[in-house]
C-alpha cells in the first residue's frame, strides 16, 4: 500500500532508483508510491534477475508514461 502520492516531478525519479533496484535483483521497499502495475512490473524484473528481458524494461516504461498520462489528464494538463 503506497504511504502517499508522489508528484509528477517525483515519479520518474522513483521509478529509475526502483528499476535499478529490480535490476539488480533487490526487493522493491513496500510503498514506492508508483502505480500497482508498476511495481508488480519491478517484481517480474528482480524475479527475473540477472537475465531480464528487454520486453519487462519496456513494459515498465510504458506503465510510468500512463500513470503521468493519468495524473496529467486528471489535473487537466493533458
Amino acid at each position: 500500500m503506497r504511504s502517499r502520492r508522489l508528484s509528477r516531478d517525483e515519479l520518474p525519479p522513483a521509478f529509475e532508483a526502483a528499476l535499478a533496484s529490480a535490476l539488480r535483483g533487490e526487493l522493491l521497499p513496500t510503498s514506492t508510491g508508483l502505480s500497482s502495475e508498476i511495481e508488480d512490473l519491478m517484481w517480474d524484473i528482480a524475479d527475473a534477475h540477472p537475465a531480464v528481458p528487454q520486453r519487462l524494461i519496456d513494459q515498465a516504461r510504458a506503465a510510468l508514461d500512463r500513470q503521468i498520462n493519468q495524473m496529467d489528464a486528471s489535473s487537466g494538463k493533458a
